[in-house]
């Protein structure tokens, strides 16, 4: 139990390490959502977590990192935003510049940035408006009809200007955009460490907390792989059919917001799992016994094949969160006492 104990804290402490170079003081929340709320104001805003979402006011700089960041149309923050997400989506204002590494990054026609948006990103979209410059390199920068820069667009990939798009200054290709960290950077190095750790981290949480339901989670991917991924396609489709089912009510339309802030980090979970239950079959051909071997193995050789090229990557993704969302399904089925296979 101690050492179990002790592999838990010292990645959490890695994974900090790697996360939060720098941190001033600050308000500093952490947890499976972080959120202010509409009328809550802060100073500042240091946030690491599945979800950060921003409706209420940050009156100095927001640092987040998660797994997506959400300025909703209510959100203010009248400092610097810096984002280390998933995916960043800015509906509100941001007074100051707006700097993110992301998968992606959508600014909506209502989302203001008052200074530069610089943006190391898989997609970046611009349909709001930003009163300095914008700088990005994107596999795909797009300018909305409604996008309104004041100053240049200095792109680097590939950029889809719509009819309408304001940009004052000049739009230019740049090979060197000076954002510190560049797309070829972030994916060969700081994003794959990161993976492996941050994933390294929630599987060794859910080992030390709840070990026996994500081994017998395991063991449903791994003896019934076929019903595991039935169960996981069936429960992503109930998911986006519930979803649509909520949002047509009144009623339901907070459920359904509340559903989708949830997601992402119930997601990841799930993405774990499914890591883990391959690497638990991989361990077992060399009579290896140990969870955490497992889990190691499982994450490692996820954490390179999903960055394999033609879409093969993507597939992977889809398939170790179908094969531990439908293994995790199974198990619950079990223990709230239906009929299972058990």
């Amino acid at each position: 139990m101690r050492s179990r104990r002790a592999t838990v804290v010292a990645l959490a402490a890695v994974l900090a390490l790697v996360a939060l170079p720098g941190v001033a003081a600050a308000d500093q929340r952490a947890g499976g959502t972080v959120v202010v709320a509409e009328g809550e104001e802060l100073d500042s805003l240091t946030a690491t977590s599945g979800t950060v979402v921003v409706r209420g006011t940050v009156t100095g700089d927001v640092d987040a990192y998660a797994g997506s960041v959400v300025v909703a149309k209510s959100g203010i923050i009248e400092g610097t935003l810096r984002a280390y997400t998933g995916s960043l989506m800015i509906e509100g204002r941001v007074g100051g510049n707006a700097v993110a590494y992301a998968g992606s990054v959508l600014l909506t026609e209502s989302g203001q940035v008052g200074g530069s948006l610089r943006a190391a990103a898989g997609e970046v979209i611009v349909a709001g408006s930003v009163r300095s410059d914008v700088t990005t390199g994107a596999a795909l920068v797009s300018l909305a009809p409604s996008a309104d820069v004041s100053n240049d667009v200095n792109y680097n990939g590939r950029l889809e200007r719509a009819p309408g798009a304001a940009v004052g200054g000049q739009v230019r290709a740049v090979d060197d955009l000076g954002l510190g960290l560049a797309p070829s950077a972030l994916s060969p190095g700081i994003l794959f460490a990161y993976g492996i750790l941050a994933n390294l981290l929630v599987g060794g949480l859910l080992l030390y907390l709840v070990e026996d339901f994500s081994v017998a989670v395991a063991e449903n991917a791994v003896l019934d792989t076929a019903q595991s991924l039935l169960y996981g396609a069936g429960a992503l489709v109930a998911v986006v059919f519930g979803l649509f089912a909520l949002t047509v009510t009144v009623v339901g339309l907070p459920v359904a917001a509340a559903v989708l802030l949830a997601l992402p980090a119930f997601g990841w979970i799930a993405a774990v799992l499914g890591r883990f239950a391959l690497g638990v079959w991989l361990v077992s051909f060399v009579n290896i016994d140990r969870p955490l071997v497992g889990l190691v193995a499982g994450v490692v050789l996820v954490g390179a094949l999903v960055r394999l090229p033609y879409g093969v990557g993507t597939g992977v993704r889809v398939a170790v969160l179908g094969l531990g969302l439908g293994a995790a399904a199974l198990e619950l089925r079990v223990r709230l006492g239906e009929k299972g296979r058990y």
